[in-house]
């Protein structure tokens, strides 16, 4: 399975300057280099902005997020305005942030100083994040991200690859090792296997003839998205200026993720069709939500803004009418899978 890291970069105008290029370079000279080199993806942002942070996660979906900069302990870390100077994002806004990608990401880097505090924040909602408990040096900083990229390119799990990073840093000479913390949530998201390693599920695949791959891929189908879950939800729901709790389309957003790759795929012509077709409906209504809705005073909820209707009819009606259509395309290609599956697989 592909799997995407994407380095984030902010050096903004009036703060010391920083080498980020080398840092970069190393990053992707490691994973070229790696046995699995074959298998990653890797993107750059470069002068991060606000915007920039929230666009590289819905346009490029990492499973990996490194950011290299500036962090300024409980005053959050520094990004770029418009002009170029220093914009300081603090760890509750960001935390939310990521907890809309709870179930792509799985792991964050800041690579920059003083960003405990952030890292503690982000892993209420992300399984593995790293940050500097206090200041780290240019040199540290590259030390610690070719070892860890060493490690992931060689196959490594992220804590062995922390424990790399650290290492490195040490093999180095620089007194800095223990600088890098690695923050773990509680309770961990389910992800699926790494390129390195195999599940039960992989392994057991590989002795079963084509049906049998199907039957098995439909059941886990079933299991993830049922019809009485995200899909009865979006059905039902009138988005009309109402609210709604974001974490009702976690199964939509966790089917865009783990479905995305060959090993989700069927091997009949037409049910593959079908999967395809829903995959990318899926896709279409999950980004434009995040595109046309937004957080209210309630935690977790969001909304069209019911002020639209009075300010901006056309542009209020617009968007719910868009919603309303994309979730009656999803909703029936969901049905028409389930049915199409229970058909050519009993």
């Amino acid at each position: 399975m592909t799997q995407k890291i994407v380095i984030l970069a902010a050096n903004p105008k009036t703060t010391p300057a920083l080498r980020l290029d080398q840092e970069m370079r190393e990053i992707d000279e490691r994973l070229r280099r790696s046995k699995n080199r074959d298998q990653f993806v890797l993107e750059k942002r470069l002068a991060l902005r606000t915007e920039d942070l929230r666009r590289a996660l819905l346009d490029e979906r990492p499973r990996l997020l490194h950011f290299c900069g500036h962090g300024a302990g409980e005053d959050g870390i520094l990004l770029e305005d418009v002009v170029g100077c220093p914009h300081l994002v603090k760890a509750e806004p960001l935390a939310k942030l990521f907890k809309l990608f709870s179930n792509q990401i799985e792991c964050v880097i800041l690579n920059a100083c003083y960003s405990e505090f952030q890292a503690e924040a982000i892993s209420q909602h992300i399984n593995y994040v790293i940050g500097m408990k206090q200041a780290i040096g240019d040199k540290a900083a590259i030390s610690f991200a070719t070892g860890f990229y060493d490690a992931i390119g060689a196959g490594r799990v992220i804590e062995d690859a922390f424990e790399f990073g650290q290492n490195a840093i040490e093999l180095d000479g620089i007194p800095e090792e223990l600088t890098p913390v690695l923050k773990k949530k509680s309770n961990m998201n389910l992800f699926p296997p790494n390129i390195y390693q195999k599940s039960s599920v992989e392994i057991s695949q590989t002795k079963l003839p084509g049906k049998g791959l199907d039957q098995e891929l439909f059941q886990h189908f079933i299991e993830e998205l049922p019809s009485n879950g995200s899909i009865r939800f979006i059905k039902e729901t009138n988005m009309a200026g109402f609210s709604f709790p974001v974490n009702r389309l976690d199964q939509l957003h966790n089917f865009s993720f783990k479905w995305a790759d060959a090993e989700h795929e069927f091997i009949d012509p037409v049910l593959e069709s079908k999967r395809k077709e829903l995959f990318d409906l899926i896709e279409q209504y999950t980004i434009y939500v995040a595109y046309n809705t937004y957080p209210t005073h309630r935690f977790g909820f969001n909304t069209v803004p019911p002020e639209w209707e009075k300010e901006q009819p056309e542009r209020f009606w617009r968007v719910v009418d868009e919603l309303h259509e994309l979730a009656g395309k999803v909703v029936e290609a969901h049905q028409e899978l389930v049915r199409l599956g229970r058909t050519q697989l009993s």
